[in-house]
């Protein structure tokens, strides 16, 4: 199903970001001998949207290429975030979204690995909305100069609504779960949380506090405190009956003589 997605977001990336090759344009008939007058115009071809280009044909080409780029690297970016959460989180109806936050708390590794890639999804993001909204502009102007009609209004409409829509989104969970301390999904198509470990990871990584919790650690650098921990063993050690076999007989005989019981 993520796979599904991420082919459509590649298919978005195509079409919404390449204003100046998908959206429809008028081009001047300047090829013609002799040129018409008044110029005639015909429906710009993909061929013409690529050669004999101005100063802003080529800078808004220009932007739809840099805008693309990098709208790929954040998709991708985004897909192996969400492939990294299947593997190492899991959805657990019972318990609140926030629950991840206390529960990762306990392995380290896993936190700082799900704080770098939520940083990085923001931040990736950011990136494309600022891209995204110079290349409107851009491309906005130019597709104003070829203009033909309404069909050149919808379609630049369309695609922009195709772009915006998605990248706000991102922008929007990116936040949330950098400063929430969420793992939430982009491609899932009802808003889903992965709210805990996943108990394949979680048998491979030892909490932390699991492994405090089996035996108390000595600080090699102060003697002092291994002195301590020393005597209170021993303590602990004296305060323990050393014959217990003897002390329940007695127990179940309250009213025998020690002398019959040593003698037994």
């Amino acid at each position: 199903m993520i796979t599904v997605f991420f082919t459509l977001d590649a298919y978005r990336i195509l079409i919404g970001c390449f204003y100046t090759l998908f959206v429809p344009q008028l081009c001047p008939d300047t090829h013609l001998v002799p040129r018409p007058d008044p110029m005639t115009y015909h429906q710009c071809t993909l061929e013409d949207n690529v050669t004999d280009l101005t100063m802003l044909n080529k800078a808004a080409l220009g932007m739809n290429a840099l805008t693309a780029i990098v709208m790929v690297i954040g998709f991708l970016q985004e897909y192996r975030r969400e492939q990294w959460m299947v593997k190492k989180l899991h959805v657990d109806p019972k318990k609140p979204d926030s629950n991840l936050a206390t529960e990762i708390q306990a392995y380290p590794t896993l936190a700082i690995n799900l704080h770098a890639r939520n940083r990085n999804y923001k931040f990736l993001f950011a990136l494309i909305g600022a891209l995204s909204a110079v290349n409107i502009v851009i491309s906005g102007f130019l597709v104003y100069e070829y203009y033909d009609g309404m069909k050149t209004t919808t379609t630049f409409v369309t695609n922009t609504l195709l772009i915006l829509l998605r990248v706000i989104k991102s922008i929007q969970i990116s936040r949330i779960c950098q400063l929430e301390t969420k793992a939430q999904s982009v491609y899932l198509t009802e808003p889903v949380t992965f709210n805990t470990i996943d108990p394949d990871y979680a048998k491979e990584d030892v909490p932390v506090a699991v492994l405090s919790s089996k035996a108390p650690s000595l600080d090699k650098t102060n003697p002092s405190v291994a002195i301590e921990m020393i005597i209170n063993t021993h303590h602990r050690l004296d305060s323990v009956n050393p014959y217990p076999r003897l002390d329940s007989v007695c127990r179940q005989n309250p009213h025998q003589k020690s002398t019959q019981v040593l003698t037994k």
